[in-house]
């Protein structure tokens, strides 16, 4: 679970999004309050989140020299079709 919550952003209509200092990026219902996803990866502090204005893509960046982008469906093994649905789903 995340300690401290960095950079907050809207992802899509439900959800928001938010850096931390684990180095996830953690996504919240905005009805709920509920994490429903937590992406991890970064390997280091995330200070600033954004999220693309279209796309349901977020970008990041915190102490190191690089920004990532993120997929939320990335790791996840499905098919085009299974994974736009889960997609959109979460914007």
């Amino acid at each position: 679970h995340c300690d401290t919550i960095k950079g907050c952003t809207f992802f899509g209509p439900q959800h928001v999004a938010s850096g931390s200092d684990d180095g996830k990026i953690y996504i919240w219902d905005r009805e709920t309050s509920k994490i429903v996803k937590v992406l991890e990866g970064g390997g280091s502090i995330i200070n600033s989140v954004a999220s693309h204005p279209t796309c349901p893509i977020l970008a990041s960046a915190g102490i190191n020299d690089y920004a990532l982008i993120w997929n939320p469906n990335g790791g996840d093994k499905k098919s085009g079709e299974e994974e736009r649905k889960e997609i959109e789903k979460l914007t």
